[in-house]
Order: structure tokens, then C-alpha cells, then sequence
């Protein structure tokens, strides 16, 4: 893989992982205030951060080609 791709690829990953983060802190936050609809927002976006982090590291065949 050429250093420009598997830079792009780290710094895409690195985001990805901030942004979960960010979601975890805020549900953490949002679960004390007992804020039901703001749990579920960061509850999808924390998933939604996961599975692009899983397709990152696990990609499919048609992707990879």
C-alpha cells in the first residue's frame, strides 16, 4: 500500500475513533440527565462511528478491490 493511501487510511480511522469518543462522553453525560432523546441520537451516532470503523479495518471484497 503506497504511504499517501495508509496515511489517508490512519487519518480516517483517527477521526472516526475521535468522533466515537465524543459520542460515548456526550451518552455518558446525557444518561445522568436522563435526556431520552439525546441518549438515542448519541447511542446512533456511537454505532454509526463503529461500523464505518468496522469497514475500515474489515472491508468487504467488492471494496477492497
Amino acid at each position: 500500500m503506497e504511504n499517501r493511501v495508509l496515511y489517508q487510511l490512519v487519518g480516517e480511522i483517527r477521526q472516526q475513533c475521535r468522533f466515537a469518543h465524543l459520542a460515548w462522553e456526550n451518552l455518558k453525560r446525557d444518561l445522568q440527565m436522563n435526556d431520552g432523546e439525546r441518549v438515542f441520537l448519541h447511542v446512533h451516532a456511537l454505532l454509526s462511528h463503529g461500523i464505518k470503523l468496522s469497514k475500515l479495518f474489515w472491508p468487504d471484497e467488492e471494496s477492497a478491490r
